[in-house]
C-alpha cells in the first residue's frame, strides 16, 4: 500500500509536486482554498488555470476540505503562497496531530 501525503496549495507549485509525488508512488490528496478550483481540478483531472497541459495521476485527489484532507495522513506538504502561509498553519491547528511531519514549499 502506498503511502499517503496531503500537499496543500493547488496552484502552479502544488500541483507539480503533487504530480512528482504521485510518479513517486504517493497517494496525493491535493487540497486548494477555492472550492470551485479543487472542484474543477476533480473533474477534469488537469489544473486548467495554473499548470495547463500535466493531467493528473490516478493517485492524486483533489479535495475541498482542509479537514478531510489532513485526516490521517503522516505527511503534510504546504506549497501556499507565502502570504498564506500563516493563515494556514493556524486553521491546522488542531486538525493534525505531534507525529505529523510538515514540509513546506512556499
Amino acid at each position: 500500500m502506498a503511502e499517503s501525503v496531503a500537499v496543500l496549495g493547488a496552484g502552479s507549485w502544488g500541483t507539480a509536486l503533487a504530480i512528482q509525488l504521485a510518479r513517486s508512488d504517493f497517494d496525493v490528496r491535493l487540497w486548494g482554498h477555492a472550492p470551485e478550483h479543487v472542484e474543477r481540478l476533480a473533474a477534469l483531472r488537469e489544473n486548467t488555470d495554473y499548470l495547463p497541459g500535466y493531467p493528473l495521476a490516478d493517485n492524486i485527489q483533489p479535495i475541498t476540505a482542509l479537514d478531510d484532507a489532513v485526516r490521517d495522513v503522516p505527511k503534510l506538504l504546504v506549497a501556499v503562497p507565502s502570504k498564506g502561509f500563516a493563515d494556514l498553519l493556524h486553521a491546522l491547528k488542531g486538525l493534525i496531530d505531534d507525529e505529523v511531519v510538515v514540509f513546506w514549499a512556499s
